[in-house]
């Protein structure tokens, strides 16, 4: 090879490698602009967030008197975003880094009232946390509707919260780690959320549930005309997929 020949390869060389670190900084700056654009927020999106985000300083202010509107107020906003979800609803997704903040207030409160009412929303946010986050957040929804209230009017937070909190039944009864859950508060749960599946066009969702927590008999409670042969035929569906004599 001459001397221009290595010269001529040596600059090929050269111009294939500021070629490459030139694509892979308009890459970088491709990223950057499209992570910048996906974290812009349109202008109603942004109210919202400060409108949250006003809320909980409400909460974890001094101003006793702010509590129970706030509380009202933060219902009303997550309520209407998850009645029916085809994603994360907004107000999840912004108080989801807020959510450490609102389980301390657990510490500072004493009003029952009031209590009954955060945990009532914090069984709803912590359908955005897992043991994934640290163990410290395992099952966070069922936690706290346990320690919220146990009536009809927790099915008002639509069928995605109720899938998600029989989930979490189905994995505590399975796993029977924590002594202070005992099974009849998850029976009792779970008398409340079959009979909503079944009216919902969900009767596997209810079959499961109860199965899970081997109550499968309380079902002949709940079905009618219209649901007993679609839950009927799950539970045939299921036999061979249970152990005997079961």
């Amino acid at each position: 090879m001459t001397t221009g020949d290595r010269k001529n390869s040596v600059t090929k060389a050269e111009t294939a490698e500021a070629n490459a670190s030139s694509l892979k900084t308009e890459k970088k700056q491709d990223k950057s602009k499209t992570e910048q654009k996906n974290e812009e927020l349109s202008e109603e999106d942004q109210k919202l967030k400060d409108d949250l985000e006003m809320l909980v300083e409400r909460l974890v202010s001094d101003q006793t008197d702010l509590y129970k509107p706030a509380l009202e107020q933060l219902k009303s906003l997550i309520r209407d975003s998850t009645s029916s979800m085809t994603a994360v609803p907004k107000p999840l997704k912004f108080l989801r880094p807020l959510y450490p903040q609102l389980v301390q207030l657990e510490q500072s409160w004493n009003d029952p009232k009031l209590l009954t009412q955060l945990f009532d929303i914090l069984s709803v946010l912590g359908m955005t946390y897992s043991e994934e986050d640290g163990e410290q957040y395992s099952r966070e929804c069922l936690k706290y509707r346990l320690k919220s209230y146990i009536d009809e009017s927790m099915t008002e937070w639509g069928h995605e919260y109720l899938r998600h909190l029989a989930l979490e039944i189905g994995e505590q009864y399975e796993a029977d780690l924590d002594t202070n859950v005992p099974k009849d508060s998850l029976v009792q749960l779970s008398e409340i959320i079959a009979p909503y599946f079944l009216k919902h066009n969900a009767e596997a969702e209810a079959v499961d549930l109860l199965l899970e927590i081997e109550e499968i008999e309380k079902i002949t409670k709940y079905v009618d005309k219209n649901t007993y042969k679609r839950v009927c035929s799950y539970m045939v569906a299921c036999v061979s997929l249970l152990a005997p004599p079961n």
